[in-house]
């Protein structure tokens, strides 16, 4: 806690934050606590501290260790290194501001972080799969499992009809939710891009049905939260097994305290923020427009939302025959 409460004055920037190390745990100490992403970022400013942890800060005003850090870690996902990349970029900018640096390398002519080579996820959650994790709630609705299914099931449907990031949901309040206009409410500090919205759901729909159960919490009491309406941080482990029973892989862990089979979990590939994009893409098959999606997703551009529904060919193709030409979806 005393880091942060250390008196920054010019004096004290030039006396020993002169190495990236050093200049790292500065930033960490003065900027990432205000960050919602905060663990994230954290574990992304480990990484770079191993690597360039030793040089002066001064170095990082070229190009030539920073290109040095890319190649070490080519062997990584393009969009793992680029996340990294921007982190660097952004604790470079800061401490310029601050007078650390004098410059950073960071401009379009000279070091640039490309997502051209980066993988656009398309990975869609189907009916069948759906049906599939909501069955296997029950599998996990007992005490060796923290009676996790029966909590799992309603943040599945909200996720899917809502439309909400996982940590939105979880900050989710009783007295979030709008009952005349039905509709929950995100205050801007608990969304990404910390603007506030409203997201609508069905009167008559499954998010309702939930919600109407949970009208007995207080105000102040987690909608998403646990049977008692307390907050829940995280609930990975849970959704990590069920993903697994749900695909008749064993839920078992690797090593104690260790993932929950990790190789398994590899081959299916489904990610809690996947159903996120589910919906969206299935939002645009119902009809809405780029913007209306965009609007309820809280992006902060339309060029996010046109990556997350990642349309096919075979889409557009239907979709021309529907809307100019009249005919009926192409057969395939």
């Amino acid at each position: 806690m005393a880091s942060y409460l250390l008196v920054v004055t010019p004096e004290f920037y030039r006396s020993g934050w002169n190495d990236f190390r050093g200049a790292g745990h500065l930033y960490a100490a003065r900027h990432i606590p205000q960050l919602k992403g905060h663990a994230t970022a954290t574990s992304q400013l480990k990484i770079l501290r191993e690597h360039l942890g030793d040089l002066p800060l001064a170095a990082l005003e070229r190009p030539a260790p920073i290109e040095d850090f890319r190649r070490a870690f080519s062997h990584r996902k393009p969009a793992t290194v680029n996340r990294y990349l921007a982190r660097l970029r952004h604790m470079l900018g800061w401490a310029q501001a601050r007078g650390l640096v004098t410059r950073t390398p960071f401009s379009r002519y000279l070091l640039t972080i490309s997502t051209k080579r980066e993988t656009r996820r398309s990975r869609r959650v189907h009916p069948a799969e759906e049906q599939a994790l909501l069955a296997a709630c029950d599998l996990i609705d007992d005490a060796r499992h923290w009676y996790a299914g029966r909590e799992l099931k309603p943040r599945i449907e909200a996720a899917l009809d809502l439309r909400l990031r996982r940590g939105e949901m979880l900050a989710l309040r009783n007295r979030d939710v709008d009952w005349h206009k039905h509709r929950v409410v995100l205050r801007g500090a608990t969304t990404k891009s910390a603007i506030l919205r409203a997201v609508p759901f069905d009167p008559q729909g499954r998010v309702a049905a939930y919600l109407e159960t949970r009208r007995f919490l207080k105000p102040d009491g987690y909608v998403f939260g646990s049977a008692s309406g307390d907050h829940v941080g995280s609930f990975r482990t849970a959704w990590e097994t069920l993903v697994l029973l749900a695909h008749g892989e064993v839920a078992d862990r690797d090593k104690r305290r260790g993932r929950v089979n990790t190789e398994g979990l590899k081959q299916i590939d489904l990610h809690w923020h996947d159903m996120r994009r589910e919906a969206a893409c299935r939002w645009r098959e119902k009809g809405l427009d780029l913007r209306e999606i965009q609007i309820l997703l809280g992006h902060s551009s339309l060029l996010v939302t046109e990556r997350y529904l990642n349309i096919s060919n075979d889409e557009l193709a239907d979709a021309m025959a529907k809307k100019l030409w009249g005919g009926k979806e192409g057969k395939r």
